[in-house]
C-alpha cells in the first residue's frame, strides 16, 4: 500500500467512525486494557541482606527475603508486642515473608532465627514506614 491508498484508507476509517460515532476498527479487549479503571496492584518493597531497604512508604507490602528458611521476629512498637512469621518458600530458591501494610506510618524492627543453624541472627534491623 503506498502513501496515498494509506492516507485514503484513514480518511475513510475517519469518516466511518464519525458517522457511527464510536471507533470504527477499536478493538475492545485492548481498549480496555488500557483505559479502564482497574484496580492496581499493591506496590511492593523488597529487602534483602544486600539491600537494606531504610524507609518504605505507607501502604506498601514490605517483602523480607532470604537464601534460606528464616523465622522472622519482628514488631512496631519497639519491641512491646512482638509477632513470630515463619518463611514461605519459592521454586527459585529464596525464602520470603510479606508484613502488609497500613496507612500509618510507623517504625519497623526484625530479627532473624536461622532454624537451618540453630541461631538468631544477633541484630536488629530497622526500617520506617
Amino acid at each position: 500500500m503506498n502513501q496515498a491508498e494509506h492516507t485514503g484508507t484513514e480518511y475513510l476509517k475517519l469518516q466511518r467512525s464519525a458517522a457511527d460515532a464510536k471507533v470504527f476498527d477499536l478493538v475492545e479487549p485492548v481498549f480496555d486494557r488500557y483505559t479502564r479503571v482497574t484496580t492496581r496492584r499493591q506496590s511492593n518493597e523488597v529487602w534483602k541482606f544486600d539491600r537494606q531497604v531504610p524507609v518504605v512508604a505507607a501502604g506498601t507490602r514490605h517483602r523480607i527475603q532470604a537464601n534460606s528458611r528464616f523465622q522472622l521476629h519482628w514488631t512496631t512498637d519497639e519491641w512491646q508486642y512482638a509477632k513470630d512469621t515463619w518463611s514461605t518458600s519459592t521454586a527459585l530458591g529464596i525464602e520470603f515473608v510479606d508484613l502488609h501494610p497500613t496507612q500509618q506510618r510507623t517504625a519497623f524492627r526484625c530479627t532473624f532465627f536461622w532454624p537451618n543453624d540453630r541461631r538468631w541472627e544477633g541484630k536488629d534491623y530497622r526500617v520506617e514506614a
